[in-house]
């Protein structure tokens, strides 16, 4: 039989993040391969801005993206350098 692990559901290749789209805590979670309390740990820190609608929270594409960037590239840059 099939190894355990192989029924598992895996995000896709490589992630596309539209920025004009809007994603649940959970779909992000999903997307990033991650468990979804640290996407809310992340919102809870004001890391990643987000909006709360009834009992479901949503994030902008555009906001993950800048999430998920580096906040300085120029710091990054000269980092790597050194």
């Amino acid at each position: 039989m099939g190894d355990a692990m192989s029924n598992q559901l895996q995000p896709p290749g490589p992630i596309t993040i539209n920025p004009t789209a809007v994603y649940t805590t959970y779909a992000v979670a999903w997307l990033l391969d991650t468990p979804p309390a640290g996407i809310l740990a992340a919102i809870r820190r004001r890391e990643l801005p987000a909006v709360r609608r009834g009992r479901q929270t949503y994030i902008t594409g555009g906001s993950l993206l800048r999430w998920l960037s580096p906040s300085d590239t120029h710091a990054v840059e000269t980092a790597v350098r050194a």
